[in-house]
């Protein structure tokens, strides 16, 4: 039954996730408060992922597109030859493809045409192990698409572990803390013996929320124990986690 539930609420979270648009969020404070709770929980720091979905709305040229695409990708210094490019441009699909991998992070970005009037740019930047000083190149990313964009939807979460097996009412002494650090209010918890997950809405990140169960949420949180690695995993994200977990 509880595996049952687990699964029941994963799924919930998943479709939400595919309604929810904020275009006014600021991913440079929501990093540094979603890093503040990693910090007070004292957890080592993994790596953040962070996920953009803009629409732009006009008729934008393959060559405008394709120059926003590199223009992202340049923000964190990958050089030409560290780029993969490809694209899908008919009278079927437009479609620009661009991936690269660096030394501590990855990036995908896509360029969509769909008509005329409508367009998106995705971006998914996963496996980000840089703690420090990597506000201005989110923010500076977060300006560029707000260039092109007044609709861009925003997923991020931080990632940290403890490398050890925690006794299973320490999960509930990490919700606690991240929960006031966040000055957020726990709206649903799911919990078994190696696994939590709770949603919850904090004062601090008013400019995300979603509805859950008739209520407003705009943070999730979730703690693991990987039996493979021995070590327990601990997830914060705004509005919702987006990654495997």
């Amino acid at each position: 039954m509880k595996k049952i539930k687990i699964f029941i609420s994963m799924i919930l979270l998943m479709i939400l996730g595919a309604a929810i648009s904020y275009a006014d969020s600021n991913i440079n404070t929501k990093y540094s408060t979603l890093k503040s709770s990693l910090e007070c929980i004292n957890a080592e720091y993994e790596f953040y992922n962070v996920k953009y979905n803009s629409e732009l709305e006009y008729n934008i040229s393959k060559e405008k597109l394709k120059k926003v695409l590199f223009n992202i990708v340049e923000i964190f210094g990958a050089s030409q030859n560290e780029i993969e490019y490809d694209e899908n441009w008919n009278t079927k699909k437009k479609e620009i493809f661009i991936n690269v991998e660096l030394k501590n992070i990855k990036l995908s970005v896509k360029g969509i045409k769909e008509n005329s009037n409508e367009a998106y740019i995705t971006v998914d930047i996963s496996e980000h192990k840089v703690y420090k000083h990597i506000e201005d190149d989110y923010n500076k990313l977060e300006k560029l698409l707000k260039n092109y964009s007044n609709n861009t939807e925003i997923y991020a979460c931080i990632v940290g572990k403890y490398t050890k097996k925690l006794q299973n009412d320490k999960y509930d002494d990490i919700l606690d803390k991240i929960l006031y650090n966040m000055s957020a209010e726990e709206i649903h918890k799911i919990k078994n013996k190696h696994f939590l997950s709770a949603v919850a809405y904090g004062k601090v990140l008013r400019y995300s929320e979603l509805d859950y169960l008739g209520k407003k949420i705009n943070l999730n949180i979730a703690i693991r124990y990987k039996e493979d690695i021995g070590e327990t995993y601990v997830y914060i994200a705004s509005p919702i986690i987006k990654i495997d977990y």
